[in-house]
C-alpha cells in the first residue's frame, strides 16, 4: 500500500450493522490484495494480543474495543454482563485500561512504523463517551466525559485518534427488532434494552461526545443503517476506495 495509511473506527447502537460494515471492508481489502491481520479471530484463538513483530507484514489490522484478551476479555465476559455487580467508575476504569494496553501494545507502534498501514477497528473511545455518562445517570455521583477523558488509557487513545469516525444511525426502535430477531449473536449485556439504546443513539453525536475526536482533525461519516445490508456494505466500500485513492493522490 503506498501513500499514507489510515485510522478508521466504526460505531453504532446494538444491532445498527457494525458486523455487516466490518465483513464488507474485509472484502474490499482482501480483494484489493492487501495483506490482512484480524487481531480479533487472533486474540480469541490465542487468548492474548498479538505483538508488533507478528502483524508487522500486514497492511491492514481489525481490531476491536473491548478487546478479546486479557482485560477485554474480562470487560466482556464479567463486567458489562446484566447483573454484574460493578457501577460505572469501575467499568470505565476496565475499558480506559483494555484501550490503554491496545493502543500501546499495538496500534501506536504500529501505525509509527506502517505510515502506509490500516486499521479498521470495531468502537473506540467515543464508545465510552457515548455510554459511561448514561449508565451512570442514577448513580450517586455521575460521570462527566471530562472525568472519562482524564483516565490515563484514554488520554493515550487521544494520542493518535482515528483519521474517519464512521457513525451508523438507525432508528432504535428498529435496531431492536434486529436484536430480537438475531439467532447468530446474543449479548447478555445490561445496554441492551431498547430504552437504553434509544437514549444512547442521540447522545452519539452531542458535541461533548464527538469534540474529543473532531477537534483534532477527526472526520465524521454518517451512514444511513436503515438501508439494506448491500447499500449499506456499497456506502462502506466506497468510502474505503475513495480513503484509499486520496492516499494515492
Amino acid at each position: 500500500m503506498n501513500g499514507s495509511g489510515k485510522f478508521i473506527q466504526i460505531d453504532g447502537i446494538d444491532g445498527a450493522g457494525k458486523s455487516t460494515l466490518l465483513s464488507a471492508a474485509r472484502t474490499w481489502a482482501e480483494g484489493r490484495g492487501f495483506n490482512v491481520f484480524d487481531v480479533v479471530e487472533f486474540s480469541k484463538r490465542e487468548h492474548r494480543l498479538p505483538t508488533y513483530d507478528e502483524v508487522k507484514d500486514a497492511d491492514i489490522l481489525f481490531t476491536a474495543e473491548p478487546t478479546h484478551a486479557g482485560i477485554g476479555e474480562i470487560i466482556r465476559n464479567e463486567i458489562i454482563q446484566d447483573g454484574a455487580p460493578y457501577d460505572t467508575r469501575f467499568t470505565a476504569h476496565a475499558f480506559a485500561l483494555d484501550r490503554g494496553v491496545q493502543y500501546r501494545r499495538l496500534i501506536l507502534p504500529f501505525l509509527a512504523a506502517k505510515p502506509s498501514g490500516w486499521i479498521i477497528q470495531d468502537r473506540g473511545l467515543v464508545s465510552s463517551l457515548a455510554y459511561q455518562p448514561l449508565q451512570s445517570q442514577h448513580e450517586p455521583t455521575p460521570v462527566t466525559v471530562a472525568e472519562l477523558l482524564a483516565l490515563p488509557g484514554n488520554r493515550i487513545a487521544l494520542e493518535r485518534v482515528p483519521d474517519v469516525f464512521v457513525f451508523l444511525k438507525l432508528d432504535p426502535k428498529i435496531a431492536q427488532e434486529r436484536l430480537v430477531a438475531r439467532t447468530d449473536k446474543q449479548d447478555n449485556d445490561r445496554f441492551s434494552n431498547e430504552d437504553f439504546q434509544g437514549t444512547l443513539a442521540s447522545r452519539y453525536l452531542l458535541h461533548e461526545v464527538t469534540d474529543p475526536y473532531t477537534s483534532r482533525g477527526t472526520k465524521l461519516h454518517l451512514i444511513d443503517s436503515s438501508l439494506s445490508k448491500k447499500d449499506v456494505a456499497e456506502h462502506i466500500t466506497t468510502l474505503l476506495e475513495e480513503l484509499a485513492e486520496a492516499s494515492h493522490a
